[in-house]
């Protein structure tokens, strides 16, 4: 199993929907360097296997299930660009979401925890 925590509270979806483009151009390429910097600093190899990855977000106010799913696609498509995941498809990875108030995290502070759970052996 693999444990991240991204140190930056994920925004919610509605966000993105009243700003320009750019912005969330900006966040996805925040969340890629995050994992990239992330994936090689630990020196992992790109999984080549079916994965369950859950996604906790701990958060100074909690959101509607659509817009923390919506706010979390930039970190999610990172784990791919990364190679934490092979790919974000049903047929590669199953994943699950939560969020709890910021009080709830074992770090102290907002910020996304992600596990990868292996499903299969790796191919």
């Amino acid at each position: 199993m693999i444990l991240l925590f991204h140190p930056f509270e994920s925004p919610s979806g509605n966000d993105f929907h009243k700003r320009h483009w750019s912005e969330y151009a900006r966040h996805k390429a925040f969340c890629r360097t995050w994992a990239i910097f992330t994936h090689r600093s630990r020196g992992y190899k790109k999984i080549m296997a079916r994965c369950a990855v859950d996604f906790v977000a701990y958060r100074r106010r909690l959101l509607d299930d659509d817009n923390l799913i919506t706010g979390l696609k930039g970190l999610r498509d990172s784990l791919v660009e990364a190679g934490f995941l092979y790919d974000d498809s049903p047929k590669w990875a199953t994943f699950t979401y939560a969020q709890k108030k910021r009080d709830a995290s074992p770090y102290g502070k907002v910020g996304t925890e992600i596990s990868i759970a292996l499903l299969q052996d790796v191919v």
